[in-house]
C-alpha cells in the first residue's frame, strides 16, 4: 500500500535515502579497495569543528558569554549536573 499522507511519503523517502547512503559508502569502500587506496578514515563533525575558531580574535569573549549563559540556567541543587 503506497504512503498516503505527506508525512508517510517523507518517511518513505528518508528511509530510501538512508539506504542509498549506506550503499554508497559500501561502493566507495569497495572501489578504494579495488584501486588500491583506502579512503581516509571518517571523522565526526565535532572533531572537525573543535578548535577551528580558537584563533578568532573574539573567541575568549564568545566562550565567556557561553559560560555565562549556561550558568544563568543552573538552579540551586543542579550544580553537579
Amino acid at each position: 500500500m503506497p504512503p498516503t499522507t505527506l508525512e508517510d511519503r517523507m518517511m518513505t523517502v528518508e528511509r530510501e535515502l538512508s539506504s542509498v547512503e549506506l550503499e554508497l559508502v559500501e561502493v566507495k569502500r569497495q572501489l578504494a579497495k579495488v584501486l588500491g587506496s583506502e579512503p581516509p578514515p571518517q571523522t565526526g563533525w565535532l572533531k572537525q569543528v573543535i578548535g577551528s575558531m580558537s584563533d578568532f580574535p573574539d573567541f575568549p569573549e564568545v566562550v565567556r558569554l557561553g559560560r555565562e549563559y549556561r550558568a544563568s540556567y543552573i538552579t540551586p541543587g543542579d550544580e553537579d549536573l
